[in-house]
C-alpha cells in the first residue's frame, strides 16, 4: 500500500512539475524526461508517450537480466508516463517568473523522483549502471 502511494504521489509530483512549471517556459530536465521535452518542443509529441517508447530498450534489457528491478520499476513509469499526459492541461494553470518556474518545478520533480526511489519504485539508474559496469 506504501508503494502504490509513493507511485501515485510520487508521478503526480513529477507530472505536475512538467507540466505546470517546466513545458510553459520550454525548460529542460536530464535523462529520459529531457529527451522527451526535446521531442515535445520539436515535434509535438507528447512527453509521456515519449518517455515511453523512449524507454522501452532500457525496460526490455531489465525484463532479460534483471527481473525484479523491470516489476519494481514499471509501475512508477507507467503512472509517470499516463499522469504527465493526463495533467497538460495545467500547461496554463500557473502564471510565474520563469526563474520561479524553473526552481518550483525542478523540485516538484526532484520530490517525486525522491519519493519513488525512496520506496525502491524507479531503478531505472541502478538497471543503466549494472549494464554498463557489469
Amino acid at each position: 500500500m506504501k508503494t502504490f502511494a509513493a507511485v501515485l504521489v510520487g508521478s503526480s509530483l513529477v507530472a505536475l512539475g512538467l507540466d505546470g512549471f517546466i513545458i510553459p517556459y520550454h525548460l529542460m530536465d536530464g535523462g529520459i524526461i529531457g529527451i522527451g521535452l526535446i521531442i515535445k518542443y520539436l515535434f509535438g509529441i507528447n512527453v509521456g508517450l515519449s518517455m515511453l517508447f523512449l524507454n522501452l530498450p532500457i525496460y526490455f534489457i531489465a525484463w532479460k537480466y534483471y527481473r525484479h528491478d523491470f516489476f519494481h520499476s514499471l509501475n512508477g513509469f507507467l503512472t509517470s508516463s499516463l499522469l504527465i499526459d493526463l495533467f497538460s492541461p495545467l500547461r496554463n494553470t500557473f502564471h510565474l517568473p520563469i526563474d520561479h518556474s524553473a526552481i518550483l518545478g525542478g523540485t516538484l520533480i526532484g520530490l517525486g523522483t525522491g519519493l519513488m526511489l525512496r520506496y525502491r519504485v524507479v531503478q531505472k539508474g541502478s538497471i543503466l549502471w549494472r549494464i554498463e559496469f557489469r
